[in-house]
């Protein structure tokens, strides 16, 4: 076992497969990264899109009022919600 251990190429086989397991797990996380990235920006576009078309009928309501603020809110803490995920899988 020793006379193993102290081969060259057991060694080289042992870093070989070590720095192929990492690439595995950062190449996963690029992949997460990826996601959420496109993920907060579809949400994004989408989210400003109803808003534009909805706004005119929430003004003329003063009951859809409360509405328009709320989705107001909503529409920038979820694509930012996402892309802080992507950061953290970046990072």
């Amino acid at each position: 076992m020793t006379a193993n251990k102290k081969n060259q190429e057991f060694k080289i086989r042992k870093i070989r497969r070590n720095i192929e397991y990492s690439f595995r797990d950062s190449d996963r996380y690029f992949d997460l990264f990826i996601v959420f990235l496109v993920a907060g920006i579809v949400l994004w576009a989408v989210m400003h899109v109803i808003f534009d078309v909805c706004i005119d009928s929430w003004m003329a309501d003063p009951k859809l009022l409360n509405f328009q603020y709320m989705w107001n809110v909503l529409m920038k803490v979820i694509p930012f919600t996402l892309w802080a995920l992507a950061a953290g899988f970046l990072v």
